[in-house]
């Protein structure tokens, strides 16, 4: 049943669907330009506003190409960084403040790949002049479409509701945005009847694309230092997460065989600071929490060593596909060379 505010919003959510239309219908008719850059470009990116697991994937990735002898730069705006129109290389030491919380964990985790952040993706790949790059992936690109790209990977969460656009909803774009796509990567496949239900529409309306299915699941707990943690089974831990959808990493920490006696949702990219921090780990401390366990997103804005007693671990993401063999072949295929839109992926 409609309520009131959705009848006040829902011409909002027509104008953003037609501002978004025309805007696309301008790149497809090039009436808008794109810039091409001379390496292959793999664009990482979703239909929605966050939470479909564009950084593990962009990870396995990264780490995908590194492993075939290729080097990979993934370029990103580097959300909610200071000095936002700064063009940076992000090594694993950087500041998350000059690079963004993303950015630097995956160059944590991909130490081999180059990540460069800047206003823009053209002006980041402008700074990857003097280095040697094979390939570029774009961090969060599906709507970025002023850089050309030779591979249209899109994410969809299986566990979210249907797209629904702004300001009713939290998607940039609708089902219908598919036809720009060259690959599917249906994540959080371990919800079978979600899965297999978001396979058959897609493959309704778009028979010829090729889909991909990936689970995540969070591994053993390491300090902060990448040192593992040695926690026993059902050791009373607390835990904070500044990610889309914390309640997930909470669910995570249950299935790793431990008791979580005390949480803290942060909006996304959120900061907790070193006050909020100490109280919020006191309040655990009467709950005889052992340890604070965190997301490595969220890990690596805290300093290191910290300046506290407080034992803080996180835990790392790894994706799980269903077919590895198939995902490296997919998505490595055009790795070394140009393609063109009208070339299929199988």
């Amino acid at each position: 049943m409609m309520t009131w505010l959705m009848r006040v919003l829902l011409p909002l959510t027509w104008v953003f669907a037609c501002a978004v239309a025309i805007r696309n219908w301008l790149f497809d008719i090039g009436w808008c330009r794109q810039h091409k850059l001379d390496k292959p470009v793999i664009s990482i990116g979703n239909l929605s506003m966050g939470g479909t697991g564009k950084t593990p994937i962009s990870i396995a990735l990264l780490q995908w190409l590194v492993d075939s002898g290729l080097r990979p730069a993934l370029l990103s705006r580097g959300y909610g960084r200071r000095q936002s129109q700064r063009c940076l290389i992000v090594s694993p030491t950087s500041d998350w403040r000059d690079s963004g919380d993303e950015p630097l964990m995956i160059a944590k985790r991909v130490p081999r790949a180059l990540v460069i952040v800047g206003p823009s993706r053209a002006k980041a790949a402008a700074l990857a002049r003097s280095e040697q790059v094979d390939v570029f992936v774009l961090d969060d690109g599906f709507q970025h479409r002023q850089l050309k790209r030779d591979l249209d990977v899109v994410l969809l969460d299986v566990t979210q509701e249907r797209p629904v656009l702004p300001p009713l909803g939290k998607f940039r774009e609708g089902f219908e945005a598919l036809r720009r796509a060259d690959v599917i990567v249906l994540t959080r496949s371990h919800d079978l009847e979600k899965t297999q239900a978001m396979q058959q529409m897609i493959t309704s309306k778009f028979p010829d694309l090729p889909i991909l299915k990936v689970k995540f699941r969070s591994q053993h707990p390491l300090s902060l230092d990448g040192v593992p943690l040695q926690l026993e089974p059902r050791s009373k831990v607390a835990a904070y997460a500044g990610i889309a959808f914390p309640e997930k990493f909470f669910r995570e920490i249950g299935r790793l065989g431990f008791e979580l006696v005390d949480q803290l949702s942060l909006s996304d990219h959120g900061v907790l600071d070193k006050g909020r921090l100490k109280s919020f780990w006191q309040h655990a401390q009467r709950a005889d929490a052992c340890i604070l366990l965190t997301t490595h997103k969220d890990a690596v804005k805290l300093e290191t060593p910290m300046d506290s007693d407080i034992l803080i671990g996180f835990l790392p993401l790894a994706a799980l596909w269903e077919d590895e063999s198939r995902a490296r072949q997919v998505l490595l295929k055009q790795s070394r060379k140009p393609i063109t839109h009208d070339q299929k992926v199988t």
